[in-house]
Order: structure tokens, then C-alpha cells, then sequence
């Protein structure tokens, strides 16, 4: 059976399981009453089109999602590509998105730099963008914080006193830059004996990397338990949002490697010598790596300053505050 057709019937299948609406809202929710709803993904905006027939309020939306959800979906949930479908499925999916920014009377990013990706990959974006009222509102987390309880990850993993522990939190996928990590991670492993490497997220397909130093936890109600234990955080997203682990990892005086992509960039206009940047490839990647744990003592040192970063801009008083100034300008 080709490829294609088989692509085909499994974006024909997706579309049947989620245009299935909640029961309880449908019945319960009178939408009529509202002034604002506030959609956080464009598929909900997409298939909650009916029951909004009439609605007299304003639509919010907020996507959250790295890039364009329908190449998101396509490329690193389906994993396939353009090519491998027809013409007539990709429109399908692409409408999603179209409807979704097409309808909503006001579009929500956290920052300028995350529809970076937007406008690169998806031609259609960039003029309705300019033709949509938006707002920059950034989001804001509670601190982490685990008591007086003694960290001991290092202990619980066999790892040695004055090794250099990098973590990593999320998928494990190409859009998170998941790849560059471990190629990267090789690299380095080769040459370095004190160094280990911490990933914490969803076990899938077997382990990425064998090696002594790659460690993989699996899922964990409290990852930040591990960044807590690091001496370096890593974000090496391709395209990237707002990740809600830097704000996280920010207030833990860890120092942060960020790739230079979408909203990680908005972090450069503090200044801050705890944030560190590598360009979204192996080699450049496998460098900063490098360069991180020759200079350990200096960069956690600079990234006290990180807790300020977080206090001032990224707590969930911020976030709050910022998003009711919103809602009540509507």
C-alpha cells in the first residue's frame, strides 16, 4: 500500500478523534454571558467553531506551540512531511491554523522574537499578522522550591562529587533540538571524562545515547529536582515559544544554554553573563558545551544575577497582573 495513502488515512483518522466536542460544555456553558474567551490552542478555536455561532464577545487566542501547530503536528508528532501527503490532507490540517488566526479578534504571544517561527515557516502568518491586533504579555511561574530537603540526585545516580551535570527537560524531539543534544553530548562524552549528562522527560523508542554519563529518568512529577542538582540547564529548541523551564530553571542560580531561536532571544536584554547562546547546530553546540564546563566556577557565579531576572519580570504576580490589565483593555 503507498506511503502516501497511509499518511493520508492517519491525518483523516486525527481529524475524526479531536473534532469530538466535550459533552459537559456544550450543555452547561451558555456562552452568550461572556464578554472574552480565551482559546490557548488554535485546534480548540478550530473545532469549537460551531458552538461559537453567535457569539457577540471577543475571541483571544494564544498559541503556545513552538511553530505553526500544523507543521508541529505533521513534522514531529506524525513525524512526516509535506511530500508525504497529498495536497488535499496538508490543506486540512493548514486550515486549523487559518481559521484560528483568521477568526480571533485578538492574537497573545509572550514576546516579538517567538512568532519568529511563525513568519519564517508559514507565509500565510506574516499577513494576517498585520492585520490582527496583538499583545505581548510574557508568562510568569510560581518558584520552585523542595524545603530544607537535601537535594540528592547526584548520590541517587552514582554520580561523583566535582562532576559537571547538565540537565535537559522536555520531548524528545526535533523542534526541542532533542538531536543536536545527544550528537552534541557525543561528542563531548569522547573527551571528557567528568562529564554527565541528565534528561528527564517521556522514555520513548529506547535510550537515545549509551553511555555511563547519559542518564535518562524517564517522566518526573519534579524535574526541577534535577536542574536543582546541575551545573548548567540546557534549552536547544530549533524554534522555540516561550519555555516555561527557563523561567523555572531562572530563580535556581543555575546557569542557562539557550539556542538562539524565537523567544529564547528575549533573554538577551537583561545582559545576563548566567545565559549563555548557541546556534541551533551540533558543532556550535558541542562548543558552548564545551566552553561551559571549562568556566563552571565563573558562569555559576554569574547566574545569581538570574534570581533577580526572575523576581523582577517572570513571577506568577507578573503573569497575573499583565493579563487582567489585558483583559479589562478589551
Amino acid at each position: 500500500m503507498p506511503k502516501t495513502y497511509l499518511s493520508n488515512r492517519l491525518i483523516k483518522n486525527w481529524l475524526k478523534e479531536v473534532a469530538v466536542l466535550d459533552e459537559e460544555i456544550l450543555h452547561t456553558v451558555d456562552i452568550h454571558k461572556w464578554d472574552i474567551i480565551h482559546f490557548h490552542e488554535t485546534i480548540d478555536l478550530w473545532r469549537y467553531q460551531d458552538f461559537l455561532k453567535g457569539f457577540k464577545g471577543k475571541l483571544v487566542l494564544t498559541s503556545h506551540s513552538p511553530k505553526p501547530y500544523h507543521l508541529e503536528l505533521l513534522e514531529d508528532v506524525m513525524q512526516l512531511t509535506k511530500n508525504n501527503i497529498s495536497p488535499a490532507p496538508f490543506k486540512t490540517i493548514e486550515d486549523i491554523d487559518i481559521y484560528a488566526f483568521t477568526k480571533a479578534d485578538h492574537l497573545i504571544f509572550p514576546c516579538a522574537q517567538a512568532t519568529e517561527s511563525f513568519k519564517t515557516l508559514w507565509p500565510y502568518f506574516t499577513n494576517s499578522f498585520k492585520k490582527k491586533k496583538v499583545s505581548f504579555i510574557s508568562t510568569g511561574v510560581k518558584s520552585h522550591s523542595n524545603g530544607e530537603k537535601i537535594n540528592t540526585v547526584r548520590s541517587d545516580y552514582g554520580i561523583p562529587p566535582g562532576a559537571f551535570v547538565v540537565t535537559f527537560i522536555g520531548r524528545k524531539n526535533a523542534v526541542k533540538g532533542y538531536d543536536l543534544l545527544v550528537e552534541a553530548a557525543k561528542k563531548l562524552l569522547q573527551a571528557n571524562a567528568h562529564i554527565y549528562f541528565i534528561v528527564v522527560g517521556k522514555k520513548e523508542n529506547g535510550v537515545s545515547l549509551h553511555h555511563s554519563h547519559w542518564i535518562e529518568v524517564g517522566w518526573s512529577e519534579d524535574p526541577l529536582h534535577f536542574v536543582e542538582a546541575a551545573d548548567l540547564h540546557i534549552v536547544p529548541n530549533r524554534y522555540t515559544n516561550f519555555d516555561l523551564n527557563v523561567l523555572e530553571a531562572l530563580p535556581l542560580n543555575i546557569p542557562l544554554l539557550l539556542s538562539n531561536s524565537g523567544g529564547n532571544k528575549y533573554f538577551k536584554q537583561f545582559k545576563a553573563e548566567g545565559i549563555i547562546y548557541h546556534e541551533p547546530n551540533i558543532n556550535d553546540l558541542a562548543e558552548k558545551l564545551e566552553y561551559a564546563y571549562h568556566n563552571r566556577k565563573k558562569l555559576k557565579e554569574a547566574a545569581i544575577a538570574n534570581i533577580n531576572i526572575y523576581k523582577e519580570n517572570f513571577t506568577a504576580y507578573h503573569f497575573a497582573k499583565q493579563t487582567l490589565e489585558f483583559y479589562e483593555s478589551l
